[in-house]
């Protein structure tokens, strides 16, 4: 797992199992690996922490909080935890971003600021991973790297995702299992199931059709049993004729936020990528918001201003 990785993350990861042993954990945890990447100081993640204002007493201090000293003595070899593999599975594809694919430590800070588990050990100043990224990227210019730690990203034909399933979207800390094809793109357990049962219900129903869409994948909870039926159907009726032209829209993914307001991932036929949008539930009707409709009708909603507030819960169907 490790081959891959820069001299540096190596000792960060080796500092991180040194920390959990030191301490009588069972397991290397996406804390410990905290831990061992403000240990390796001179690492770029390092030099990025500490410009947030964490250094290694507070993340000691932290880690006691979180995880306490342990009472027996540590497996040896110790092992990493669920949560510490899933950070270091989410390095390794933050540095593929960047090219030749190496793992540096700013790698791994990046993998674990995605880690729910991680959360615990950084301070208010330390931001989202996204932003972490870009202060990252404005580091290189100041303190460039070695290119085999950290080499410019190389141009992509078309933006891939590699933080999540590529047909649901889920992030890989929502999911068991996932597979890859070596380039970024995630699928996971249950979506890879759902295609299999397909393509099966097809081929049984000997239906003449070669490319084949998914249902859309829900997560949360609907105030109603009924509510993906009706907002892929409310999708449905601004399908073809009800626009007027050969148009087609396709409902991927329903994340309900609150009972009766849902975010959703649609495709359209006639553009390259998914979009986001929202629909709401008023009057025990499923509506598109606003900027969905804009989105989908390619005009301004009617007895609306076409510049709203963010803050505009308005829908109209």
């Amino acid at each position: 797992m490790f081959e891959r990785f820069t001299v540096a993350a190596r000792r960060a990861v080796s500092l991180a199992a040194d920390v959990a042993r030191q301490w009588g954990h069972p397991a290397v945890g996406p804390e410990h690996l905290v831990v061992g990447v403000l240990r390796e100081h001179e690492g770029v993640a390092a030099k990025l922490l500490a410009g947030y204002g964490l250094d290694l007493r507070e993340a000691l201090r932290r880690l006691e909080r979180s995880r306490g000293r342990g009472k027996g003595r540590s497996p040896e070899p110790i092992p990493f935890d669920a949560a510490a593999k899933k950070s270091i599975e989410a390095a390794l594809r933050e540095a593929r971003r960047y090219g030749n694919g190496q793992v540096g430590t700013e790698h791994l800070l990046l993998g674990l600021r995605r880690s729910p588990s991680a959360n615990v050990m950084f301070s208010e100043g330390v931001p989202p991973a996204d932003e972490v990224r870009r202060d990252l990227s404005a580091l290189r210019d100041l303190v460039p790297p070695p290119a085999s730690t950290f080499a410019d990203p190389q141009p992509q034909p078309e933006p891939v995702s590699t933080d999540g399933c590529a047909f649901c979207g889920r992030d890989i800390y929502e999911v068991e299992r996932m597979v890859t094809n070596g380039a970024g793109v995630l699928i996971c357990k249950e979506c890879a199931w759902l295609a299999v049962q397909t393509i099966e219900l097809t081929t049984a129903s000997a239906a003449p059709v070669q490319a084949l869409s998914l249902p859309p994948r829900a997560f949360g909870a609907p105030s109603e049993p009924n509510a993906v039926l009706a907002i892929t159907e409310l999708f449905d009726r601004w399908s073809n004729n009800d626009l007027g032209t050969d148009v087609a829209f396709v409902v991927e993914r329903i994340r309900f936020v609150a009972p009766d307001a849902a975010a959703v991932r649609v495709r359209s036929s006639t553009a390259p990528h998914p979009f986001n949008g929202r629909v709401v539930r008023v009057g025990g009707e499923w509506k598109l918001d606003s900027d969905t409709y804009r989105a989908v009708v390619g005009l301004d909603p009617p007895d609306l201003p076409s510049e709203r507030d963010p803050q505009d819960d308005d829908a109209v169907s």
